[in-house]
């Protein structure tokens, strides 16, 4: 063989060794791509789950905000710091609740009654929650409504019990309040409890001493 035919069948060679050469670096960058491909769509996956795990966490947020929202305006109805002052009381209240963002089921109300008397009512609904402090709204609004056409409390209650049962049924979830009426002319006070603990009687912040509460 020629000295020439010899350099060409060695170029020929390396000219199919570099071909090969290219063949399986395409093949190897095809590999990685293919590779890269496939984890650029499971990191996708993964993003679009978390996202949609994000907007479910969001609206979670957002429900659980207007629910507390709901509670704090609930909770600053059935207990408003100041009462309306009414002719021969010298009223006041305080509220503690257990917890600063939890709506038990507790409520007051001081309202007009007829010939110038004195509704007052105090209220406890059986729970917590926003359950709860939407049921003693109610039975409120029901003594505000209906305290105008009577001074007797025993009857106050029982148009409450009425209205409460036609709107929830009869159930566990009950309610207890204590109904007193003054009508400042006769200086008569009256009061009536419907499973309410009853009312105390003090005297420079402490109890009487030997005087036991009484209920009508």
């Amino acid at each position: 063989m020629s000295e020439d035919a010899a350099n060409e069948e060695q170029e020929l060679r390396d000219l199919r060794s570099e071909v090969a050469a290219q063949h399986r670096d395409i093949v190897d960058r095809g590999d990685r791509e293919n590779r890269q491909e496939t984890l650029n769509a499971r990191l996708r996956e993964e993003a679009t789950m978390r996202e949609a795990d994000l907007a479910v966490l969001r609206q979670r947020l957002a429900t659980a905000e207007h629910e507390l929202e709901d509670l704090r305006a609930i909770r600053d109805a059935l207990t408003p710091p100041e009462l309306p002052q009414r002719p021969g009381l010298q009223l006041a209240a305080a509220f503690l609740p257990a917890a600063a963002e939890q709506v038990s089921g507790d409520f007051y109300l001081v309202a007009e009654g007829p010939q110038d008397s004195t509704v007052l009512v105090v209220g406890d609904v059986v729970g917590h929650g926003l359950q709860a402090g939407r049921r003693a709204a109610f039975v409120r609004t029901t003594f505000a409504a209906t305290a105008p056409f009577s001074d007797d409390p025993s009857r106050l209650l029982s148009w409450a019990n009425t209205a409460l049962i036609e709107r929830a049924g009869t159930s566990s979830h009950f309610v207890t309040a204590a109904c007193i009426t003054y009508l400042p002319g006769p200086q008569l006070l009256r009061w009536a409890y419907a499973g309410h603990p009853p009312a105390l009687s003090l005297a420079s912040s402490s109890r009487h001493p030997g005087r036991e509460p009484c209920s009508e």
